[in-house]
């Protein structure tokens, strides 16, 4: 009776230390609203908001993706771009391949080159954290990120 209760004690103390990635796999189809055409006047930001889709693979602690934007709707499309990174105590970290962006300064148009890099903690059907956008021409700017996993 007593060897009955320590591997109950045993096998629930297991399931619960088990990191919340591997409880709430990020592996899947998720939906994002993200913020498009960041604008910083004065110091006032605002933005625009657009829909991607997400689809994650996970190989070990290696995550994996794409990242497609669904809306609004551009002309033309533009297509998926990857996603890599990993995962590692409850956290995931993916960075998207390198966009090239128009900077507009006082009506001066400069071509830069962005990334995206993203890191959350998967709650259920929902990934939550931050987006840190990075160029060589501004300092990062860190924005908040969200997507829920899509319905099959």
């Amino acid at each position: 009776m007593n060897t009955t209760i320590r591997l109950s004690m045993a096998a629930l103390t297991a399931l619960f230390s088990i990191p919340a990635v591997a409880q709430a796999p990020i592996a899947g189809t998720w939906l994002a609203t993200f913020e498009r055409n960041v604008r910083n006047e004065d110091g006032v930001i605002s933005a625009d908001t657009g829909k991607a889709r997400i689809v994650f693979e996970v190989r070990g602690d290696s995550v994996f993706g794409t990242w497609t934007v669904v809306s609004p709707v551009q002309t033309p499309p533009v297509p998926p771009r990857r996603l890599r990174g990993t995962q590692s105590n409850g956290r995931v970290r993916v960075a998207a391949e390198p966009v090239e962006a128009v900077m507009n300064e006082n009506g001066n148009e400069t071509k830069v080159r962005m990334v995206a890099t993203y890191d959350f903690v998967v709650q259920g059907n929902a990934l939550n954290g931050t987006a840190e956008l990075t160029s060589g021409a501004m300092p990062p700017m860190s924005r908040p990120f969200s997507a829920v996993r899509e319905r099959p």
